[in-house]
Order: structure tokens, then C-alpha cells, then sequence
């Protein structure tokens, strides 16, 4: 059963199924009534829908939140699927948007998610409404003119659309990564809050959902690739900054490379021993890695080699003067 899954599961994402999912979860699920069979088959096709393109939609009441039809289906999953909604945000008709004139027609999401959760610190009902769109024009399209005319005066609320594409990317190759985003759509945490941590917090030993969703995305191929981390050093996502777009982060990083000096290698070895595969691995955290004030700053000019090298001279100073019955030392070392 495992293997088939597998294969399923690969066939319909492009992803492999983790075995824990399989222990933790699918095989209970398997075990009991037909509904469970049917739920697996729905959240696999939910995941292999998400895309890199994603709107979240903010601003419902909470009246909105926890109405449903006459038939039992969420309010909000039928405001946002019926032919009003479209026709208001996802369809670009007029002269308004100049930027795209000629672009006529439908721009609707080609897929729709849906979360809801309770808040833990005030218990008020939360959801999460996430558009994914097949290309950048329907979002931003969207985008546009959701925050334009989401103003509802009856009801007394404004809808707000957020892009929040950034927060299912590798930050240091920009490549889409569906399993970050299934945890973004569906962790129960506000994707300013996913920001914020992801800033600041550092990884921990017992993670959550939630928590993993907090962690700086990077996908396995960069992970311990120096290769990959050299070619992208000008391209790497800023935790503090990242909703800026390719060309805007080469510019960023450029500009505070010039305002620190690249360190003088010259007098390193150039056969030394290297005890890390990457440059990632030296820095410890990825957010030491590109923040200039950090001694494991990345400066750009540096090769992926050149920065190695350089952090394990410094590592070998710091253990050749330090006192090995100090606690600082065995925890760093």
C-alpha cells in the first residue's frame, strides 16, 4: 500500500510521500470507513492544485466565518466561487488597470483554499482564503482590483488581497515548493505572523506545524549544495524584506555589499581542511548567512569556496584560544 501511495502521490505532485505522513497518518485513515479514503484522494488533489501564484484574501467578518448555507457549505467558499465575485475581481473589462490594457477576460484563481482554525489566545474564529493563480497577470489583476472595489458599505467590512507568494519559495533559489505551501495554507497562523518569525526565530529541536511553517524554506537541491548557494548569493530572499522580486534583491545585496569590506583572504591557506560541505553549514542559520552585522556574513564577492575557507580559519582561531571545560565552548563546538 506504502508503495502505491508513493507512486500516486508522485505521479499527482512531483513530490515523494514522506514516510511519516504515511505511518502517522494515511495508514489510520486506510483502516476505518469509506469517508477517510475520500478524504485522502481530496487533500492530494488539493495539493497537486496549489501553485507558485498565491493571493491571501483578508477582511472577512466573523459572521462571514462561521455562516454556512442552507445545504451546509461554508458562506465564504460560495461567495468566492459564484459568478458575482468573479465577474467583480477576476475580470479585467475596463480602462481602470493601465497597466493591463488588451489583457480582457476571466483571471480567476485555479484554485481556492480554505482554512479555518481557532485563534488560541482569544479564541475568536480565524479562516484563511488563499487564490492560486496560473500565472503572474491573474494575480496581479486580482490583486488590483480586489483592493480597489472590495469595499462592502452594507456589510460594513473591506476585503484586502495580500501576495503572499513568497512564503512557499526556496529563499535561496526561488524555486516553488508545494509542501511549504500546503503548510502555509493550512498551518492556522497568519502569514504576517509565518514573516516575523521567520526573521527571527531560530529552528528548534520539537517542531509543530506550526513551527515548521515558521522555518526559512530552502529546498533539498540548495540545502547542501555550495554550488547552488554560490550561483544564487545575489538572488537570496531577505526574511526582513521578501516581497522584493529577483532583480530587487540582486540590487539589495549589491548595494550592501559595497557598504562592507570584503574580507582580506589572502593570508588563509589555500589547502586547509574544510569541516562543512556549505557555506549554509558554516553560518549555522540562514539568516546569519546575508545579515552583514553577523560574523558568518556571506559578503558576495566571496565564492562559495573563498567564504568556507575564510569561516574556518576564523573557526580554527576561536578553538585554538578557547578553554574546553567552558560551557560556551561545548555548546558552540
Amino acid at each position: 500500500m506504502f508503495k502505491l501511495l508513493c507512486q500516486l502521490f508522485i505521479a499527482v505532485t512531483g513530490q515523494s510521500l514522506p514516510e511519516e505522513v504515511f505511518e502517522d497518518t494515511l495508514y489510520h485513515l486506510l483502516q476505518g470507513k469509506r469517508k477517510n479514503i475520500k478524504m485522502i484522494e481530496r487533500s492530494v488533489k488539493d495539493f497537486s492544485s496549489h501553485t507558485s501564484h498565491q493571493l491571501l484574501i483578508s477582511g472577512w467578518p466573523i459572521h462571514y466565518i462561521i455562516a454556512r448555507t442552507k445545504k451546509g457549505n461554508s458562506k465564504i467558499e460560495n461567495i468566492i466561487s459564484n459568478k458575482k465575485f468573479i465577474h467583480t475581481f477576476h475580470t479585467q473589462y475596463d480602462w481602470g488597470l493601465e497597466d493591463y490594457i488588451g489583457v480582457s477576460g476571466e483571471h480567476k484563481p485555479v484554485f481556492r483554499s480554505v482554512y479555518r482554525w481557532t485563534d488560541k489566545k482569544d479564541g475568536d474564529p480565524n479562516i484563511s482564503v488563499i487564490f492560486h493563480f496560473k500565472n503572474e497577470t491573474d494575480k496581479k489583476i486580482s490583486k488590483l482590483r480586489i483592493n480597489r472595489d472590495g469595499i462592502c458599505q452594507n456589510g460594513g467590512y473591506k476585503l484586502e488581497a495580500h501576495d503572499i507568494s513568497h512564503l512557499s519559495k526556496c529563499h535561496i533559489c526561488g524555486e516553488f515548493m508545494p509542501i511549504v505551501s500546503n503548510l502555509v495554507n493550512t498551518c492556522g497562523e497568519e502569514p504576517y505572523t509565518i514573516e516575523v518569525n521567520r526573521g527571527y526565530l531560530r529552528n528548534g529541536r520539537f517542531l509543530t506545524r506550526r513551527s515548521k511553517t515558521c522555518q526559512i524554506p530552502i529546498c533539498n537541491l540548495c540545502e547542501n549544495s555550495k554550488q547552488r548557494q554560490q550561483e544564487n548569493r545575489y538572488k537570496m530572499f531577505n526574511p526582513f524584506q521578501p516581497e522584493l522580486d529577483v532583480n530587487d534583491r540582486i540590487e539589495y545585496h549589491t548595494t550592501i555589499s559595497w557598504t562592507n569590506p570584503k574580507p582580506d583572504i589572502s593570508h588563509i591557506p589555500t589547502d586547509i581542511k574544510l569541516e562543512w560541505n556549505s557555506p549554509l553549514d558554516y553560518a549555522g542559520y540562514y539568516n546569519f548567512l546575508i545579515q552583514p552585522r553577523k560574523p558568518s556574513y556571506w559578503h558576495p564577492e566571496l565564492s562559495a569556496d573563498e567564504y568556507m575557507r575564510y569561516m574556518e580559519y576564523e573557526r580554527q582561531k576561536i578553538m585554538a584560544i578557547a578553554d574546553p571545560l567552558d560551557d560556551d565552548y561545548s555548546e558552540n563546538y
